[in-house]
């Protein structure tokens, strides 16, 4: 039998799933379960006779799993772990080619393919040393402590999409630029951008695609900008989005191993997480190669 741990956020996008439904779907499909809820303390005490870790969650909840191995030096180890996406936008699942209902991606795990998976580093910043998603500065960030505020109001992950598109329309018409000097590799840029995001998965926030060739896995981070001079096509690009409309926005992108970002001042966030404009003068990302396993499709 095919042991596993259930690592579940119970509030993760509807909140649809209690601890017994997991557990009853999982071992209908063969497997040992055990559950934690990651709500809980001592969610971390990861079971040795587990070979693999389902997260039952969104973003956050994969985040939280990763940078609490990695701070426990846990990266390396044997455990494998896998998504079962129940969050709003599930951006990271998203960009692994993880979709689906419960059963169907549960359905995967007994084909999937182990592959490690990349994080990156940040240097300059006190508070946060990795990031699995992005890190970045301008609209996202503006956009995240927005939402935060209206978190409360909205009852189902499709509302919360469409709510979070019309908020970011809105701050892509009226935001402030940011003047700011940026290097990837040996490619210097400097501009007023609305927008500067590092990435390591394809697609951020309320489930933008803005650098499809992203993969966790290659070993690269990628340079997203959206300068100022771009503000009407990208609000254009967004209207577009909320209306299911397509629409090939020409995104400024640049493949690195190294990305360095120095601003004047702004807010900034690591993953789902905000970080105060304090000490932002420079921040500097490394791609690290192949530090945690995740079960593929």
């Amino acid at each position: 039998m095919k042991h596993i741990h259930i690592l579940h956020n119970p509030k993760a996008g509807e909140g649809n799933y209690s601890e017994q439904e997991l557990l009853s779907l999982f071992k209908s499909k063969g497997y040992d379960a055990s559950y934690a809820s990651l709500k809980k303390q001592d969610w971390d005490k990861f079971p040795d006779d587990k070979e693999m870790l389902v997260i039952a969650g969104g973003d956050g909840a994969v985040g939280k799993v990763v940078m609490n191995m990695l701070k426990r030096r846990l990266a390396d180890s044997n455990y494998t772990l896998a998504v079962l996406p129940l969050g709003s936008a599930n951006n990271f699942a998203k960009s692994l080619g993880i979709a689906g209902d419960a059963e169907s991606v549960i359905k995967s795990l007994d084909v999937g393919n182990v592959q490690k998976i990349g994080i990156g580093r940040i240097s300059g910043n006190e508070e946060y040393e990795f990031f699995l998603e992005s890190f970045g500065i301008g609209l996202l960030p503006q956009l995240m402590k927005r939402m935060k505020k209206n978190k409360e109001m909205i009852d189902s992950p499709e509302k919360k999409i469409l709510a979070s598109l019309e908020q970011l329309h809105e701050l892509v018409l009226s935001a402030e630029p940011v003047t700011c000097k940026i290097k990837a590799d040996e490619k210097v840029y400097t501009d007023k951008y609305l927008l500067a995001e590092i990435l390591n998965i394809s697609t951020v926030g309320p489930n933008l695609c803005i650098a499809a060739d992203a993969s966790p896995a290659d070993g690269y981070l990628n340079l997203v900008l959206i300068p100022e001079s771009q503000r009407l096509e990208f609000a254009s690009h967004i209207s577009k989005k909320i209306k299911e409309e397509e629409d090939d926005y020409p995104f400024i992108t640049q493949r690195a191993k190294m990305i360095s970002i120095e601003c004047e001042r702004s807010i900034a966030h690591v993953d789902d997480e905000l970080v105060s404009g304090k000490g932002l003068k420079k921040l500097e990302a490394t791609a690290s190669e192949g530090l945690i396993n995740f079960l593929l499709p």
